[in-house]
């Protein structure tokens, strides 16, 4: 708390929300892991997911970072919100730092809410509390209870948080924008104000500040002047100082902070080197497999870690000199510190610029002791892996030489592993780092030598089963020639493939004693497809035999059968040729030709067919290819048949469907045209034009009916589309007739209401151009309606239309006329108000003053001239001014009235009491004090002494909210 001439200023420095009334004690909730979100919930349903978006969107737009942490309860006590979210961000920092999270420190905000307490509290980075003041009352004032509280009131959480984070970053931008880089500029105080003569009828005051009843004379203006400037630059002095005194010490609370980090951060990197040199020791001389001196690339290993630990170690300690010297520098300022030493200081104590390379390089380091530490035990599991193999190996390779192959082509290689893997396992204490790959290339040797002896041994039994199948497929040819079968002709002999197939299965023989069975199982594959393609010619060839023996008989009969069916087509090519157009039935016109054509090709196919089946010729392939033939012409022919019979069937539905569309067309015309005679004032020329189509289509149709062969298909659709022009000319002319109804029954209203409307209009004096004209406009489109309402002719829409603007703008005449009554009452009233004003202020006299009146007169005589003018609004206006003005003048002349009673009753108070013209205090005075009561209350942010103190700032800031408008305390 700190004073000032103007009285007591309190400095807010925190604003702690809580809840109006009692509060349930709860279990406070456990403190979520820190893991990089955004957004966390602790034993609540997740309601808050899209909170996750929003921050995203948030953090594009801002540098700030964004933490939204949703709990049931904070715990017991008045200090719980702040406690919870402080113990919150210091676990985090630490969980931060141990996993290589990032966490701003400087612009990250931390909201944490407490469903069951209905409370809320938020952790600001330094950044933003110490440049740009968002501290606990500027939160709660400006953005919890503007933003947060309104929709939390209403449970509505997710809409409340993202109000209230859109609201910090619009508060800290609008404070980026406007604010300087440094913490706080000092106003210049303002210039002193030199006053010219005083008039002893006029006082001048100053706000807030009470004036003595009279003035000091003359005599004592000089010297309170010169007080009150004395007075103002002292309070100008006190808030410079002021100002620059908290800079300075902000600064130095900076550097502080900035210092206490460093050296937290350089423990933490020495404890993470030491251990790694520790761990080093440890495996050097304690581990039981280093023992043996290390040599090759595990002794490298060993070396290049001790130097690179040694490194770190040199950086570390270069990064405490820049500690040293950074505080030198700043002790070496003292308590000028200023912005310069600032500058020259804040990079020596940037410990994320000094310690965040040497904890990658550490980090770096722990792996390569990893691999080192576990580098025995890898090696080892590979070498036991090699010698489990050569047993294996062993009892393939004494089955290969049961089954009676050589081995000689495996057993070399064996050899070389063996002897291989003996000479690795004396190098793996010494050096298992160097000696691990050989032996995982050694390993993937005796893998391969594993697979290429089984599959010798699989391709063996294979093999066999194969020239099994060889000897099946033989025998099977064998025996279907025996009993006649000469499968000898193109496309269905199989002794080619059968050659083939032993072939490669010898050659799969030859791979397997050269122990190459990756070949050999090539040339099984190969064997195995010549002998699918035997078998399958074999099948083909049997297959084809059967299919000519059922054919040969079935397609004679089919033959005949289309020629028994050919007199019937005949005959309808007659009828067709007979009763309808050509162009109805050209595209069947040449079926009969091609048939016939067809048919007489039929006994020569079958006759080659059976030729080629013959027992003497044996090509069945051949003879099934001429059937299948044959049969996919039979059906042809049969569909050039039928298709004559289709087409006369419907032609002759289409002339029994013009028939009745005809009489269909002559009823619907009849219909159509007695319509319009009965309305022909009403229809217009659309309909007209629509039906005079439609009559013509009828009457070209009725032509075509006379021929001798007309073109049903085609005239059955010119018939449906007369039908359809009728029905859209009878559909307009009904539109018309409908809307020439419609017409008539607005019409006659709307010719009342404006004849009403003119009856109004003339007995008034008070409407104006707009409201005739707008009645002129709705009289003139109603006569013009009458007069073409006679023959409408088609025109009953237009006039319809016209008919609903006149009534716009008989609504519009009628609300203009109301308009114009209700402002020229108005004026009366004011011009009356201010008649009465002048007449009453023409009476007061007081002390030797008078009320002017000139320029009051003045304005009411324009205001009535405007009234005549029928300018209402205007006169409106001007009888206000002359009724302000005669009051502002009537208030005038009592002011000076009264201060010349004051002044009198001053003089005789003075002359009775014998009083100097030097006592009392100057009006300078009183205003230097208030002065510099108003610089400090705004540079310190004081609160009138009528508000309840507030609690001191902290770096958070906390609230709470219930459902009830009219209670609890923010």
């Amino acid at each position: 708390m700190m004073k000032s001439l103007g009285g007591e200023i309190m400095v807010p420095l925190a604003a702690v929300l809580v809840m109006a009334g009692p509060v349930q004690a709860r279990d406070r909730s456990p403190i979520p892991r820190f893991t990089g979100a955004r957004v966390y919930t602790v034993n609540l349903e997740d309601s808050f997911s899209n909170l996750d978006t929003t921050i995203r969107k948030l953090e594009k737009a801002s540098p700030q970072t964004y933490y939204v942490v949703v709990v049931k309860s904070f715990g017991e006590g008045p200090n719980a919100a702040i406690d919870y979210v402080d113990d919150l961000y210091r676990a985090w920092r630490r969980q931060a730092s141990d996993k290589k999270i990032p966490l701003d420190d400087e612009r990250s905000v931390v909201t944490v809410i407490a469903i069951q307490d209905r409370k809320l509290a938020v952790h600001p980075g330094s950044t933003l509390r110490e440049r740009f003041g968002l501290r606990g009352a500027t939160i709660d004032r400006d953005l919890i209870q503007t933003r947060f509280v309104p929709l939390a009131k209403q449970d509505q959480y997710p809409q409340a948080i993202t109000a209230l984070l859109e609201g910090i970053g619009d508060w800290i931008a609008a404070r980026e924008r406007t604010s300087p880089s440094t913490t706080t500029k000092s106003a210049a105080p303002p210039a002193p104000h030199v006053p010219g003569p005083v008039e002893t009828t006029r006082p001048t005051t100053l706000p807030g500040v009470v004036v003595p009843a009279t003035l000091p004379v003359a005599a004592s203006q000089g010297h309170s002047f010169v007080t009150g400037l004395l007075v103002i630059v002292l309070a100008a002095a006190v808030v410079v100082g002021i100002v620059i005194w908290r800079g300075r010490h902000q600064a130095k609370i900076g550097l502080a902070r900035r210092v206490k980090d460093y050296r937290a951060r350089s423990v933490e990197v020495m404890d993470r080197l030491d251990a790694l040199k520790d761990r080093l020791k440890r495996l050097s001389k304690a581990d039981p497999d280093f023992q043996a001196p290390s040599m090759g690339e595990t002794l490298a290993l060993f070396t290049s870690l001790e130097d690179r630990l040694a490194r770190l170690w040199d950086r570390w300690l270069a990064a405490m000199e820049s500690l040293d010297k950074g505080q030198k520098l700043a002790a070496k300022a003292g308590s000028s510190f200023d912005d310069k030493t600032l500058k020259q200081v804040q990079p020596l104590l940037d410990h994320k610029a000094a310690f965040d390379p040497i904890e990658t390089d550490a980090l770096a380091c722990k792996a390569e002791l990893d691999r080192l530490d576990q580098a025995h035990e890898a090696a080892r599991e590979v070498a036991a892996a090699i010698e489990t193999a050569i047993p294996t190996l062993a009892e393939l390779f004494a089955r290969i030489q049961a089954i009676g192959l050589p081995i000689l082509p495996f057993q070399e290689e064996l050899e070389e592993v063996k002897v291989e893997a003996a000479r690795l396992k004396s190098c793996l204490t010494p050096d298992p780092i160097g000696t691990k790959p050989p032996l995982e290339r050694l390993a993937a040797r005796s893998n391969a030598l594993t697979i290429r002896a089984r599959l010798t041994i699989t391709l063996q039994g294979e093999m066999a089963k194969d020239a099994v199948r060889l000897d099946q497929v033989k025998k099977q040819t064998s025996e279907h020639r025996s009993r006649g079968l000469s499968l000898s002709e193109d496309g269905g002999n199989p002794d080619h493939f059968l050659g083939e197939a032993a072939d490669h299965l010898a050659l799969v023989a030859s791979a397997l004693k050269e122990g190459e069975p990756e070949k050999g199982q090539r040339e099984l594959e190969q064997a195995r497809t010549m002998l699918d393609q035997a078998q399958a010619t074999i099948e083909e060839v049997t297959k084809a035999k059967a299919f000519c023996v059922t054919e040969l008989a079935a397609r004679p009969r089919e033959t005949e059968r289309l020629r028994v069916a050919r007199p019937e087509a005949e005959s309808s090519f007659r009828r067709l040729e007979q009763e309808f157009a050509p162009e109805s039935w050209r595209a069947v016109a040449k079926n009969l030709e091609q048939a016939r054509a067809l048919i007489a090709t039929f006994d020569d196919q079958v006759a080659k067919a059976a030729n080629s089946a013959s027992p003497e010729a044996q090509r069945y392939l051949q003879a099934r290819r001429l059937l299948e033939e044959l049969a996919r012409r039979q059906q042809i022919v049969l569909r050039l048949l039928s298709g004559l019979g289709e087409q006369l069937g419907l032609l002759q539905t289409a002339r029994d469907e013009c028939q009745t569309l005809k009489r269909e067309l002559e009823d619907r015309s009849r219909e159509v045209q007695a319509f319009f005679q009965t309305n022909a004032t009403i229809v217009g020329e659309i309909a007209e034009a629509s039906l005079s189509k439609a009559t013509t289509a009828a009457h070209e149709i009725a032509a075509d009916f006379e021929r001798a062969r007309p073109d049903w298909p085609r005239l059955r659709e010119r018939i449906s589309r007369a039908i359809e022009d009728l029905a859209i000319a009878g559909s307009q002319a009904e539109t018309d007739v409908n809307t020439h109804g419609q017409l008539t029954a607005e019409f006659a209203p709307a010719r009342i209401r404006a004849d009403q409307l003119r009856g109004r209009l003339a007995g008034r004096q008070e409407d104006r151009l707009a409201a005739n004209q707008h009645f002129q406009a709705a009289e003139s489109a109603l006569d013009q309606v009458g007069i073409d309402l006679a023959a409408p002719r088609g025109q009953s829409a237009r006039m319809l239309e016209a008919v609903r603007g006149a009534l716009q703008d008989l609504d519009r005449a009628e609300q203009l006329f109301r308009e114009d009554l209700r402002l020229a009452a108005q004026a009366r009233s004011e011009i009356d108000l201010a008649t009465s004003s002048i007449n009453r202020s023409r009476a007061y006299f007081s002390m030797g003053v008078a009320v002017d009146g000139a320029a009051a007169e003045s304005a009411l005589d324009q205001a009535r001239r405007l009234m005549n003018d029928q300018e209402y609004e205007q006169a409106i206006e001007q009888a206000g001014v002359a009724n302000r003005t005669i009051q502002e003048a009537y208030n005038l002349a009592a002011q000076q009235a009264m201060w010349r009673r004051m002044r009198q009753q001053a003089d005789l108070t003075r002359w009775q009491g014998g009083s100097g013209p030097g006592t009392g205090v100057s009006v300078g005075t009183i205003a230097a004090v208030a002065a510099a009561s108003a610089i400090l209350g705004h540079m310190t942010g004081s609160a009138p002494a009528s508000e309840a103190p507030l609690e001191p700032d902290g770096e958070s800031g906390a609230g709470s909210w219930t459902s009830d408008d009219g209670q609890g305390s923010w």
